[in-house]
């Protein structure tokens, strides 16, 4: 029963340290939104070339997650102390790139809930009401 409790607590402290690292936070459309225009950011669009040139949110770089080699290139090019603000068509590559940012020194990622289609649909529904 000892060992049972000890080992509970070890993974409970195990779990503790490794949320604690986590670098990577998920933002909401209003949040995303306002910290992109609040200061300057490097904002990255992961998704492929077709997806970015077809529309994307202003000032966005475009570094495709999908093609490996190029996007790990790319990211060393960049300064891992910069927070860095995400996005993709959903978040679900987002997520992947966070995580390849994450091995490789990244030390701040933001990520946009919904991704590019949350981003859209909020401004369809902005436009609509003014």
């Amino acid at each position: 029963m000892k060992a049972i409790f000890s080992l509970l607590l070890l993974s409970l402290f195990t779990f503790g340290a490794k949320a604690q690292e986590n670098n990577h936070l998920i933002l909401d459309k209003n949040a995303f939104r306002d910290s992109i225009n609040a200061k300057k950011v490097l904002l990255l669009d992961v998704r492929r070339a077709e997806e970015f040139e077809a529309g994307h949110i202003e000032k966005a770089l475009n570094f495709n997650v999908l093609d490996s080699l190029n996007f790990r290139a790319q990211v060393e090019q960049l300064d891992p102390e910069t927070p860095v603000y995400l996005y993709c068509r959903s978040g679900n590559r987002s997520g992947k790139a966070a995580v390849i940012m994450q091995e490789m020194g990244f030390r701040t990622l933001y990520d946009l809930k919904g991704g590019y289609l949350g981003w859209t649909e909020e401004n369809a529904a902005a436009a609509k009401n003014e």
